[in-house]
């Protein structure tokens, strides 16, 4: 990673978001943690001691509280990730063949596509409420959970393997669950599994 985003705060109180080159002198990152969930991604603390940014590299501020203005796409940012993981489950199945499990794709296709079109409708409307916005975090939570079982299931033992995409993107869809949600959400999301 050559770049992030970075949030941090002044001298007189006032908040920034910049783009932060990770070779810039005073950035340190610590060793990523080796988390089960995460094969192919490496999540780590940066931090910054006496670090200089260049006015160029302002993505918002600096002004009081710019890290808490709620934000349409910050915040359906998540829901939106866990979409895309939800789509490569998906293809995953579908790559795995077999007509036994059709009526079972076809039926989390029809999901997807009514979260997809929530997704899209809350997106275009700005919508900064949290209400909807952890309303549809929650049906992707279910969603990906239901797809981590039922792709686990497909690909019978092989699946457990440890190099397994199956095994890698259940572990992934487990993991979203719990990833940047609050305890609402997930409160939310166990009374749903244990329902339905």
């Amino acid at each position: 990673v050559d770049n992030v985003a970075c949030g941090a705060v002044l001298e007189d109180g006032r908040q920034i978001l910049v783009l932060l080159d990770m070779a810039t002198p005073g950035v340190r990152v610590v060793p990523a943690e080796p988390l089960a969930a995460l094969n192919s991604t490496h999540t780590c603390e940066v931090f910054c001691e006496e670090v200089a940014v260049a006015n160029t590299l302002l993505i918002a501020g600096p002004e009081q509280n710019v890290l808490s203005h709620r934000s349409a796409l910050r915040l359906l940012l998540v829901s939106a990730t866990g979409a895309g993981l939800a789509l490569a489950i998906m293809d995953e199945l579908y790559a795995m063949g077999g007509h036994d499990y059709d009526e079972v794709r076809k039926s989390m296709d029809d999901a997807m596509r009514m979260t997809r079109a929530e997704l899209e409708l809350l997106a275009e409307r700005g919508e900064v409420n949290q209400e909807p916005i952890d309303a549809l975090r929650i049906e992707v939570n279910c969603i990906l959970l239901r797809l981590a079982g039922i792709l686990m299931v497909v690909a019978k033992g092989s699946g457990y393997r440890r190099r397994a995409i199956a095994q890698r993107l259940a572990a992934e869809a487990n993991f979203f669950a719990v990833w940047s949600a609050s305890g609402r959400v997930r409160a939310a999301t166990a009374k749903r599994l244990a329902v339905a």
